[in-house]
């Protein structure tokens, strides 16, 4: 190894190491996101533990793409979260060094190369993310080792070996977000540049085999994969068709600038975490290299550079996201790759300005994100992860994402201790309950998981005749109610304990949670069959 890749496998092992002590713990890190289906998939596909009948039941294979559960489960972190954590941990640091060496390559300058590494290290949007069992780290590790692969393919002979593990990469890429369909367009598009350029049918053959590999994996995938329910992508698409049928061009615009705005947001986050006002110094700043790495990006991708074509792809596919609300993770992959382009515009000024000094005047430049990550993580992540339990407890605040992603810190505390007593309940389901139980609740998947009983979702019922059906029609045995509904944080469908008023009249309460002042935040029913069947709708 050179000097340049022991110094960034330098910064990459400590923050790894650093990433592993921050989310080494034995739970999940939040009810708001998707580890919990994650989690399923992995004890489904352990060789080292069985999975309960209620996870081999609600395991969404048709959902979520199977590469990352695979390796959490082959790591041994399946049953044992911690280890799952470590993996997600481990994948940040890995692509720490992968984006560090592929700066490295598009700047043509080492300290270049370590000093967007070290910015993107330090981000602390970054650090908010780690936090949970999630695709996004795995993702990056293989989407920067991909553009660097590509680069060195292209430069080496072609041969069939690298052909097909440059495939395989892609393939991993794939099956971990499917959005990895932007790189490959990317790779295609710049081989089919190439081959115009030199017209070497040679080297388009392997390119066209080496994308091939992915399209055959995910193929096969597709058709060997248990199927519980319908694809979500084919759904995210069908709403997406039935809006713009419905609302035509005004739908596609009015969700364009949701998620631009949202895209947004999530640079900002990434560099601030909070911000507030437009005029303030950091929003400025943070704006300003936004618009120079966009710039830069665009710039670049006219030049037919793999890395610039995807950002712009990416970009592409997520302003039609029908969620605007996730672009906070969702775009977090292109945002170190849109700061290197900041970096590499900065690099190419100073050398037309001073090409004699801008190897060692250039990577000051990194400076300037510095200025406005490192505050943030020192005064505001750090303190937070330190913040001292009212009493010994197995959960923490500081284990919970959202105690990070709550300003306020008084509520990002009440935040964290509701989600811990969620998380609570569902092991006491698990205590109160028979094996066979099915238990109605708004996420079924936590009750599988955490519970190890058959979770049936239920969706808000109006009155107590609606959830009289719901439970016919599931065989519910119980149904669970919180403060809490994972899949409705802000409460925008209302309170979700309305409906106890309903289970009462059809089953009696097995257990209660109450607050200190005693209003009711959880309760946990047994339904009676009888009154469920014999329910009439009161005129």
């Amino acid at each position: 190894m050179t000097r340049a890749d022991l110094a960034l496998a330098a910064l990459a092992t400590v923050a790894g190491a650093v990433a592993v002590a921050f989310t080494w713990q034995p739970g999940l890190a939040s009810l708001y996101d998707d580890s919990v289906f994650y989690l399923m998939m992995a004890q489904a596909m352990s060789p080292f533990g069985s999975a309960s009948p209620a996870v081999l039941a609600t395991a969404p294979f048709d959902t979520y793409p199977p590469f990352l559960p695979l390796v959490v489960a082959l790591a041994g972190g399946a049953f044992d979260w911690r280890i799952a954590h470590a993996v997600v941990a481990l994948s940040f640091g890995a692509s720490v060094f992968l984006l560090g060496v592929h700066a490295r390559r598009i700047t043509g300058s080492a300290p270049m190369g370590f000093a967007a590494a070290l910015v993107y290290a330090l981000m602390p949007g970054v650090w908010l993310n780690v936090k949970g069992i999630l695709s996004e780290f795995p993702y990056m590790a293989l989407s920067f080792g991909a553009l660097v692969a590509h680069a060195r393919w292209r430069e080496a002979p072609a041969s069939l070996a690298r052909t097909a593990a440059f495939g395989l990469l892609l393939a991993a890429l794939l099956l971990t977000r499917t959005i990895a369909v932007a790189l490959m367009a990317a790779i295609a598009l710049c081989e089919a540049l190439a081959w115009w350029r030199a017209r070497d049918a040679r080297r388009l053959a392997h390119a066209a085999a080496a994308l091939a590999v992915p399209v055959v994996v995910l193929g096969l995938w597709i058709l060997l994969r248990p199927t519980v329910g319908q694809d979500a992508y084919a759904e995210f698409g069908q709403r997406m068709a039935q809006g713009a049928a419905e609302g035509g061009a005004a739908f596609l615009a009015g969700m364009a600038r949701a998620n631009a705005s949202a895209i947004v947001d999530a640079w900002l986050n990434a560099l601030l975490i909070f911000w507030g006002e437009w005029w303030k110094p950091g929003f400025l700043l943070a704006i300003a290299l936004g618009a120079a790495g966009l710039a830069a990006t665009v710039a670049r991708a006219l030049r037919a550079e793999a890395d610039a074509l995807y950002a712009l792809a990416f970009l592409a596919i997520i302003l039609a996201w029908p969620f605007p609300g996730q672009q906070f993770r969702l775009a977090l992959p292109i945002i170190p790759l849109v700061m290197l382009n900041a970096l590499w515009a900065w690099q190419r000024f100073v050398l037309r300005l001073a090409p004699a000094s801008a190897g060692r005047r250039a990577p000051w430049a990194a400076v300037l994100p510095l200025a406005l990550s490192a505050p943030a993580i020192a005064f505001y992540v750090v303190a937070r992860a330190n913040t001292p339990e009212e009493a010994p407890s197995e959960w923490r605040k500081a284990d919970i994402a959202e105690f990070y992603r709550v300003p306020s810190g008084p509520a990002a505390a009440s935040n964290a201790r509701a989600q811990i007593e969620v998380f609570k309940d569902l092991a006491r389901i698990r205590e109160s309950t028979p094996e066979s139980a099915r238990v109605l609740w708004y996420s079924p998947a936590y009750v599988a998981l955490l519970a190890q009983r058959r979770g049936v979702r239920l969706e808000r019922p109006a009155d107590a005749a609606a959830l009289a059906a719901q439970a016919r029609a599931a065989k519910a045995d119980y149904v669970y109610l919180a403060n809490l509904h994972p899949r409705d944080s802000a409460h925008r469908l209302g309170n979700p304990l309305d409906p106890a008023a309903f289970a009462e009249a059809l089953g009696t309460p097995v257990w209660r949670r109450s607050s200190p002042d005693g209003e009711l935040r959880a309760a946990l029913y047994a339904l009676d069959r009888e009154k469920i069947d014999n329910f009439k709708k009161t005129p």
